[in-house]
């Protein structure tokens, strides 16, 4: 869904926002309700992937973003404990986080 201009909230908070989505569909690919023993709600799933393809995906919402502004985003993220980056390249970054995700027990 493309949305004009910024956010309407803190650009680290769509960040988190794309995270959860990606953490749910990869749950889901995975069959994870199936593991899941009767009475839980919420497990932990890692994502990872590059900053330029979260770059691309918060630009695809919001073309109004700057490249200065989300690695802003992404440093407070790091420094609140909510993501982990890690330096591949020079212009390329690693970013995992630890998600919670809710499945329905089976």
């Amino acid at each position: 869904m493309l949305r004009k201009g910024k956010p309407p909230y803190p650009l680290r908070q769509a960040i988190m926002e794309i995270l959860q989505e990606e953490a749910q569909r990869r749950a889901e690919q995975r069959g994870l309700q199936s593991q899941v023993k009767e009475g839980v709600e919420e497990v932990v799933e890692e994502v990872a992937m590059s900053s330029a393809h979260l770059f691309n995906m918060i630009k695809s919402r919001y073309p109004d973003v700057s490249s200065s502004e989300f690695n802003k985003a992404l440093m407070e993220l790091e420094l609140r404990g909510f993501i982990n980056v890690e330096t591949v390249e020079k212009d390329l970054k690693n970013i995992t986080a630890r998600i919670k995700v809710r499945v329905k027990p089976i």
